[in-house]
């Protein structure tokens, strides 16, 4: 992969919302990115989020 525009902050952000389970709820959240195409939607789940949930903050 090339060299990123790591954005860690936002990252971190989305992988929080996404992984919180409401105590009044019985689902997990969810995630949906709408952007324009080639905007980096995939770019920054493959690069950015999937590299914080595995592996921390570098």
């Amino acid at each position: 992969m090339t060299n990123l525009f790591k954005r860690t902050e936002l990252a971190n952000e989305v992988a929080d919302k996404i992984l919180f389970t409401s105590p009044t709820s019985a689902s997990s959240s969810g995630l949906f990115l709408a952007a324009p195409r080639r905007t980096g939607k995939s770019t920054f789940l493959l690069g950015n989020w999937r590299w914080i949930r595995l592996y921390g903050t570098p």
